[in-house]
């Protein structure tokens, strides 16, 4: 939840599989990643550390949603 963010709780992994990117407006440092209907609330150092997180994070759900599109063409 956004409030264990904000008190730095820090615990496992999220599967990118299917995952959605959220910009939060009201700061310029944090986003969301929503994903079997779970929502992770992240805070970066500032915007531009925060743009290279999601551009990293878009660049890999779309390398591995690429991916697995090739192996199911090849089974």
């Amino acid at each position: 939840s956004k409030e264990k963010m904000k008190r730095g709780a820090r615990r496992g992994c999220v599967r990118l599989k299917g995952a959605v990117i959220g910009i939060d407006d009201e700061d310029d440092s944090t986003f969301t990643i929503t994903v079997d209907q779970k929502t992770f609330h992240f805070q970066a150092r500032d915007s531009d550390e925060k743009e290279k997180w999601i551009d990293a994070l878009e660049e890999t759900i779309l390398r591995h949603s690429q991916a697995s599109k090739v192996r199911r063409q090849f089974c």
